[in-house]
């Protein structure tokens, strides 16, 4: 009913015609953290736990009770394609066992720059209210102490 010889055959024949000999278990085991990382994430989308949308869209805030406007930010979507693209060109440098210091130092240094020009582009141009009056007003003309 249950012949072990026959299954041994057909998967061995599966692997020499798919050539999965020559995989090693890091690379199954690569694979697998991968789909588990895009299962988790299609599930947490789909219940509604997180919006992957929020990685390439902001939401600019109406004025005056208008409604607020949603959009692709250019910058986010440049931030996901980099990211994609080169984690990517990271797999399959590690996997072929060909990364270099330099490109792993790239997809750091790439990734900490793009978040500290964020942050600093966030902290200009939030505006404080300084005892009633914003921070930084350009219209506004420096009056001489009297």
């Amino acid at each position: 009913m249950f012949d072990l010889d026959f299954w041994a055959g057909f998967l061995r024949q599966i692997n020499q015609g798919l050539h999965l000999d020559q995989y090693f278990v890091a690379d199954w085991l690569y694979l697998l953290l991968l789909l588990t990382a895009v299962l988790c994430l299609w599930r947490g989308h789909r219940t509604g736990a997180i919006n992957l949308w929020d990685t390439v869209r902001t939401t600019k805030k109406g004025k005056d009770g208008a409604p607020d406007f949603i959009y692709t930010d250019p910058r986010k979507l440049f931030e996901v394609g980099a990211f994609v693209v080169m984690t990517c060109g990271f797999s399959y440098q590690v996997i072929q066992g060909k990364l270099s210091e330099w490109y792993a130092g790239i997809y750091v240094a790439a990734f900490v720059t793009a978040r500290a020009l964020r942050d600093r582009e966030q902290r200009l141009n939030r505006v404080l209210d300084v005892q009633g009056a914003p921070l930084f007003n350009p219209d506004a003309t420096i009056a001489p102490k009297s």
